[in-house]
């Protein structure tokens, strides 16, 4: 075995097959307060892992101590039961009777017939064998639905008391109070507080016992370092918390299983096989962005990398949802999305709604979509068009959408269904089970979406600060949204993520290696009328080694900017301009299939010795190089109507084939003209007349 088979699960619930670790005395407890009491009521703060030590613990435990226990279902499916479905609108007592039916696992009742007596139930459920029931994570009942919620609770607590058979209820512990109809006069009840584990030795066997059933050694003084990281990051935590200035939220387990889900990725990607030792752990570190300098403190390292594990496990997550993305729908049919970048889009923004003041918070998918458009229409327009959308009214006008900036290319009514199915696909992505950040609810006549945990609503909420602010995610929003700018520098290293990975693979940049160094591809972005420039009174924009192929440049300006090793592919600069920018090694090449990619190009006012080539292959109608002041230019069979030459220093043009219109030379210009090249009419400097 290798290291790429160690059960690290990442920031999920453990299931049956998973080990729990460190547990072991509270497991016991659960199995002994079983045998005596009727109710057992296990609460924990958020992230302690409760879902895990019913799951992986209780459960299994259980049913060693042979009980039988019904089949776990996820709420969200109980309340779409069709027995449970047919009686909305009825009584919650007979709401909730249903819904305690369908937990249990009873035989389906045809709607409208009489439900059967709970008790009489699990009695012929249970057989020869002695039963438990176990209902987790309650507290999303309670919050969706609380009066279904608590009229469920009695019921299970009167059939734990009169059918003998106990109940194990599962809650935050900020909702332990709303248990009480549970405990109902007579019913022997036991509370059982879980603690988050701690301890030194179980937290190092949750790092070593899945290494080693996978054959991999984690050094001591690994296992030690990992430790510390934690410990420290805890620390930070807890002081940011009391100082007002959390950002990330508490630390918990969520955040060790992060850390290591991410360290066994690093480590196959790195090739090591059955060994982590410490040298590896600061190159992991490394890796992830996190060494700054050679004399950064471990503890520091450790509370960034701590914190940043959850963030980076939600952003990858997004990254492999948005690969080739497609929605699926009701009929089991399913779409590739032709705006690739629209799920990560359409989840930044709705990222922060889903979570408040660090509580997951149900949202319907209407009320997300609102969201999601709120940028291109009003308020209002948003939850109309969201409501229209939702119940497929194509009597909705197109004319109240006309606002809408996103792919502005595409009619008003494709852009914003587009946007529902990039917003569908992403929600899906992110509620299966192997990703497990969001649950999918279908509890009204749409679906509702809630985090799995609330350690995943800052760092959705992070990641989505950090999408529309990196360079390389702004060029997947300007990519697809006119009237916007590009002011952050753009060179290879910066799409690159910490593991060597380009981040987010969003599909429209590549980096390889050209000359032993590397470029940048860019392909098929869409930016038109807008600023490219640095921030006002931030000196220049840095464009290093990159390759623009097939982009839109309509209309935009370049302001100050540096391009140095920069190619232009088949790229449209209709009317634009380039203002005091710096040329190194800059090539604009056209292409046959490609007209009027150059036309109205004016470049003004460059900076000293630039050296800059034209490759022909499509007419330009309008080519426009000002104030040159010096350097050198190449034409390469350029066909154009229109050139326009001056400079104020000694400039070198080389015109090498082609054919020309119209020629206009002025300024101490050298012209160097090879290949033949075909003039109409021309006029250089020191002519008195034009000439053919």
């Amino acid at each position: 075995m290798s290291i790429d088979q160690i059960a690290w699960v990442g920031p999920r619930p453990l299931r049956e097959t998973d080990a729990l670790i460190g547990r072991s005395r509270e497991v016991r407890e659960l199995v002994d307060r079983c045998r005596t009491y009727d109710v057992i009521l296990v609460t924990a703060p958020s992230g302690v892992g409760k879902t895990s030590f019913v799951q992986a613990g209780g459960r299994v435990a259980l049913e060693r101590a042979t009980y039988r226990l019904p089949t776990p279902i996820a709420w969200r499916e109980l309340l779409d039961d069709p027995a449970v479905h047919a009686r909305r609108g009825q009584p919650v007592a007979e709401q909730a009777t249903a819904l305690y039916l369908a937990l249990v696992g009873a035989p389906l009742v045809e709607p409208g017939a009489r439900l059967p007596d709970p008790v009489e139930v699990l009695d012929t459920l249970a057989g020869e064998r002695r039963m438990a029931v176990i209902l987790d994570q309650v507290e999303e009942l309670l919050r969706f639905n609380p009066a279904l919620g608590r009229e469920l609770l009695r019921i299970a607590g009167e059939t734990a008391r009169d059918g003998r058979v106990p109940h194990v209820i599962v809650a935050r512990a900020e909702y332990q109070h709303q248990l009480a109809p549970a405990e109902v006069r007579g019913a022997k009840v036991w509370p059982l507080y879980l603690n988050e584990i701690q301890s030194p030795k179980a937290l190092a066997e949750i790092v070593t016992v899945p290494a080693a059933a996978a054959g991999v050694d984690i050094a001591e003084d690994s296992v030690e370092q990992i430790m510390t990281w934690w410990y420290g990051a805890r620390r930070d935590a807890t002081r940011d918390r009391e100082q007002g200035s959390e950002l990330f939220g508490g630390v918990g387990l969520l955040h060790l299983q992060a850390l290591l889900w991410s360290l066994r990725a690093w480590a196959v990607d790195a090739g090591l096989t059955t060994r982590i030792d410490a040298s590896h752990l600061r190159e992991f570190a490394s890796a992830r962005g996190q060494v700054r300098h050679v004399d950064d403190d471990d503890d520091r390292v450790g509370g960034r990398l701590v914190e940043d594990a959850v963030i980076r496990y939600v952003a990858d997550a997004i990254a492999a949802a948005a690969h080739a993305p497609s929605v699926r729908y009701a009929d089991s049919s399913e779409r590739k999305l032709e705006w690739q970048n629209g799920p990560r889009l359409a989840l930044a923004r709705v990222a922060e709604v889903l979570s408040s003041g660090g509580y997951k918070v149900p949202q319907s998918f209407e009320s997300l979509l609102a969201v999601a458009y709120s940028p291109e229409l009003t308020q209002r327009g948003a939850r109309q068009f969201a409501r229209a959308v939702v119940r497929n009214d194509e009597r909705f006008g197109g004319k109240t959408v006309t606002g809408a900036g996103i792919a502005a290319h595409w009619p008003a009514r494709q852009v914003l269904h587009e946007m529902r199915d990039a917003l569908r696909s992403a929600l899906q992505a992110m509620s299966v089970s192997e990703v497990n950040i969001l649950r999918e609810y279908n509890i009204t006549d749409q679906p509702v979406y809630e985090l799995v945990h609330d350690g995943f609503g800052p760092a959705l909420a992070k990641w989505s600060h950090t999408f529309v602010e990196t360079p390389i995610a702004s060029i997947g929003v300007i990519a697809e949204q006119r009237g916007e700018a590009i002011w952050q520098d753009l060179y290879p290293e910066v799409f690159v993520a910490a593991d060597g990975t380009v981040a987010p693979a969003w599909g429209a940049v590549a980096v390889t290696r050209e000359d032993g160094e590397d470029v940048a591809t860019i392909d098929a972005a869409r930016w038109a009328s807008y600023y490219v420039g640095p921030p006002r009174g931030a000196g220049r924009l840095r464009l290093e080694r990159l390759v623009f192929r097939d982009c839109d440049f309509t209309g935009a300006a370049f302001v100050a900017c540096d391009l140095r090793r920069v190619r232009f592919e088949r790229c449209t600069f209709l009317g634009a301009v380039m203002i005091g920018c710096a040329f190194d090694g800059v090539t604009f090449a056209t292409a046959d299939d490609h007209p009027g990619s150059l036309d109205l190009l004016t470049v003004t006012d460059p900076h000293p010795d630039a050296r800059v080539t034209l490759l022909g292959g499509s007419p330009v109608n309008g080519l426009f190089l000002q104030g040159l002041q010096g350097g050198d230019w190449r034409l390469d069979d350029c066909q154009a109507e229109h050139v326009q030459v001056t400079a104020s220093r000694e400039t070198r043009v080389t015109i090498n084939g082609g054919n020309f219109a119209h020629l206009t030379v002025s300024g101490p210009v050298e012209l160097v003209r090879s290949g033949d090249p075909s003039f109409r009419w021309c006029r250089l400097p020191g002519d008195a007349d034009p000439s053919g």
